[in-house]
This record gives structure tokens, C-alpha cells and sequence, in this order.
């Protein structure tokens, strides 16, 4: 692998960018932890850490010593329902779009681990799934726990 080193990780739960603008801990749950862990170590061996969080007041676009967040700007309105399809999965792609990691990580299982699975697929990138818990394992084998 080259000398520059990038890993994007998408995760949009509320708390994240709170936490990445240092106003956490209180507002923030295990996985912001963990990603935090990981995201130090990296750090500290030159890899680059990009963040695709949820936009809220007061964090844009921001980088700071080799970490960068970049919001999903999901416009408001749109037709409910339909809302996920033209509004939702839109923002998330064009937030991937502003990123050009080596690798993408996914903690979780969910609608965005596939998205990014298939960002990843169609822009020969190197993706990473994080099982956060026994739920997605069971999901992951079709309902096993063992």
C-alpha cells in the first residue's frame, strides 16, 4: 500500500460528529468509542480518516490534523415514502462522492453498509464490514446466532 493512506468511514448516527467536534463524550454510545479507538491509532501511523456524518448546526465540512468530516447534506421536503429514494440515498452517494479513500468502513448492519458495499464494488475500492453485534451476524447468516 503507498505511503498516503486514507480510510473513510461512513456513520451518521446523531452523536458522531458531536463527538468528532470534541462536545461528546456524554453524547456518545459504544460504537463512537470504538471508532474513536481506531481512528487515533491510524492517525498516529499516517493514515488519513474521513467521516461521512450527519450534517448538524454548527459542523460543515471541516479537517483537522489529518481528520475530515464531511456532512450528508440531505435537502428538507420531498414525498414521503419516496423521501428515502430521491432524497435520502442521494445525499449519502454525493457525500461518498467528496471522498477519495482507499478503504471504506461500515459499522453496522443496515441499508448503508449495502450502499457503501456498492459504492466500493462500482469505484474498485477496498470496503470493510464492522459487525457491531450479534444482530448483525445473525442477519449477516441469515438468522444463525452460533
Amino acid at each position: 500500500m503507498p505511503d498516503h493512506k486514507r480510510l473513510c468511514i461512513i456513520s451518521t448516527g446523531k452523536a458522531m460528529p458531536h463527538f468528532l467536534a470534541g462536545k461528546g463524550p456524554e453524547e456518545a454510545g459504544g460504537v463512537e468509542v470504538q471508532l474513536s479507538l481506531l481512528v487515533r491509532y491510524l492517525l498516529e501511523r499516517s493514515w488519513e480518516i474521513e467521516f461521512v456524518v450527519q450534517q448538524f448546526d454548527g459542523v460543515g465540512e471541516s479537517q483537522t490534523e489529518g481528520l475530515r468530516m464531511i456532512p450528508v447534506r440531505e435537502r428538507p421536503g420531498g414525498i414521503p415514502g419516496l423521501r428515502f429514494l430521491t432524497h435520502t440515498l442521494r445525499a449519502n452517494w454525493v457525500a461518498l462522492a467528496e471522498s477519495d479513500a482507499d478503504v471504506y468502513l461500515k459499522s453496522g448492519i443496515g441499508w448503508q453498509a449495502g450502499l457503501l458495499a456498492w459504492w466500493c464494488q462500482r469505484h474498485g475500492k477496498r470496503f470493510v464490514f464492522w459487525s457491531a453485534s450479534r444482530t448483525d451476524r445473525c442477519a449477516l447468516t441469515g438468522g444463525a446466532l452460533a
